[in-house]
């Protein structure tokens, strides 16, 4: 910091207060931010003052180092090539579902009643109904209001089931009746 400042690096007050009002956007409300404040024994201006130093501090790395690193696209690929392991991510798919929820306690007349509940929807998706329309209509989960979408997941995240029947499909394919403890669901 001390010499950010002998390098005469200004930090303006808007960058400043640009940068508190992402940390306040953490925070339900102000109130929420004051009390946070609190129990960290620390002001606003305690905090605008750290906001400055930080700022401060990555200017002088901004132009002393990082401005002067260069990396050719050759090195980039023999890092790469060389790290492997470092790239690798778990396969993930991407998939969204129609949930009837019946409980796997329940009695068999209430999952009689949930199956046939997802064996009209299953219909309605064979004679050409939409995905997402059905899902927003039908499906029980919280997913409804995006059409089902569950965004993507990798194994490990969803309950057995769902997960291996998920992961068996084709894109745009959509599963069978699946049961799991949630109830029945049909996937895409």
């Amino acid at each position: 910091y001390q010499q950010s400042q002998k390098d005469g690096i200004q930090i303006t007050d808007q960058k400043v207060d640009d940068q508190l009002a992402s940390i306040k956007k953490r925070f339900p409300n102000e109130t929420e931010f004051k009390n946070a404040l609190d129990k960290m024994n620390l002001t606003e201006d305690e905090v605008k003052s750290q906001i400055k130093r930080g700022l401060s501090i990555r200017e002088l790395i901004d132009q002393k180092i990082t401005s002067k690193v260069v990396i050719t696209d050759e090195e980039s690929k023999a890092y790469y090539d060389e790290n492997p392991q470092m790239f690798k991510q778990p396969a993930q798919i991407k998939a969204s579902h129609i949930l009837i929820k019946v409980d796997a306690k329940a009695d068999e007349t209430k999952k009689a009643e949930a199956r046939k509940k997802i064996e009209e929807v299953q219909q309605k998706l064979k004679d050409g109904g939409d995905f997402a329309t059905l899902a927003k209509e039908y499906s029980e989960g919280p997913s409804n209001a995006k059409g089902g979408d569950l965004g993507y997941f990798r194994r490990g995240q969803m309950v057995k089931p769902f997960e291996d029947a998920a992961m068996a499909l084709k894109p745009n394919e959509v599963s069978d009746i699946v049961e799991t403890r949630f109830g029945y669901h049909l996937i895409k």
